[in-house]
């Protein structure tokens, strides 16, 4: 049985690839139109099309908004444009992640929903809760923050307060919160709106969590709907991830899925197929922050994923269709790659309908 030919691409734009989800996007070009700029100016700024920065289902090179949010600063430095911007945003500018985060059980089942998908929102996005020695934080940075020192990701971080509050209803969470980004206006805006201290210029940007918060309950908790979004988000995730690649990895990944047409996997058979020494192609991988191995398995896990969408191959049938020969040593893979045994993984595509 061979596997349908599928070949994943890399969509074009800055050297990275198209990093960013839109709806932010759509949303400060919004707020950069109402303080008077021209929507030429703006797409100057960011460096994309009108048309682009307006499509919800787009992505845009990651270092769009710190420019934008750059020369804003340069325009208006004394005004806290990252807390007005803040309050105008519709939440729903955050693909979706916060009305599933609404259905949590509580706010750490919310805030790891929105940790685990961050790619959704910038595909270099860090994002991490850290809980330790009774002190609880998110923290998150990109590296496109150095562009404009974080003044782009004090406008997420302010958000993501406003979504705490707001959407999950949990009002006294925060113990205070640290900014990469100078002051922009009065420090005394940033008080009244966080509600705690704030400190400025830190290296990484953090909310801190007063002891218990994180496991406050969610207003709107919903066991079966939060299920639901988070397979949702999975999803979304698998589809992003096919188009993440550069183009100069577009050889290489077609190579890849070419050979896994024919049921091989390994590096060496794609190398040679794209023309190139196992060392040539294990360079160019790692030049653009990936393993030669790792590309290999994001096709054999797409693959097993399709394969295990047919109900009629069993989980050892498609263990060889992807290159194992041992039953174990798939189920540790794909555990490995999605958190789940192919066999959980077919009871909750079932489940969701898919």
């Amino acid at each position: 049985m061979k596997i349908k030919n599928r070949t994943i691409r890399a969509k074009p734009g800055s050297p990275e690839g198209r990093a960013g989800h839109s709806g932010f996007a759509s949303a400060s070009a919004a707020f950069a139109l109402s303080r008077g700029w021209s929507m030429e100016k703006v797409s100057a700024t960011c460096g994309v099309s009108g048309l682009d920065l307006v499509n919800p289902t787009d992505r845009l090179p990651d270092d769009a908004m710190p420019r934008l949010w750059l020369a804003l600063w340069n325009e208006w430095p004394d005004e806290a444009l990252p807390l007005q911007m803040a309050r105008a945003t519709p939440l729903s500018s955050m693909a979706g992640l916060a009305e599933g985060m609404q259905f949590a059980a509580n706010l750490r089942e919310a805030l790891q929903l929105l940790t685990k998908n961050r790619m959704i929102l910038g595909d270099r996005l860090e994002m991490e809760i850290v809980e330790s020695d009774g002190v609880s934080l998110l923290k998150g940075d990109h590296p496109s923050d150095q562009i404009d020192r974080g003044r782009w990701a004090a406008v997420a971080v302010a958000l993501t307060v406003r979504l705490i509050r707001e959407t999950l209803g949990v009002e006294n969470a925060f113990a205070k919160v640290r900014l990469m980004s100078e002051p922009w206006g009065r420090t005394e805006e940033y008080d009244a709106y966080f509600g705690v201290p704030v400190e400025f210029g830190l290296p990484i940007n953090q909310i801190f969590f007063r002891e218990g918060a994180l496991d406050e309950s969610i207003r709107h908790a919903n066991t079966e709907l939060f299920a639901y979004v988070s397979q949702h988000f999975e999803h979304a995730l698998q589809r992003i991830r096919k188009d993440v690649y550069p183009a100069e990895l577009e050889g290489l990944r077609e190579a890849i899925t070419d050979n896994a047409a024919d049921g091989v996997f390994s590096g060496q058979a794609a190398a040679e197929r794209s023309s190139m020494s196992l060392r040539s192609a294990q360079r160019l991988a790692a030049a653009h922050g990936h393993s030669l191995r790792g590309l290999i398995d994001q096709v054999r896990r797409t693959y097993a994923e399709e394969l295990l969408a047919d109900a009629r191959i069993s989980t050892g049938r498609v263990a060889l269709l992807v290159g194992y020969s041992d039953d174990r040593a798939f189920r540790r893979a794909f555990k490995r790659w999605t958190g789940k045994t192919p066999s959980q993984h077919r009871r909750a595509e079932k489940a969701a309908g898919v």
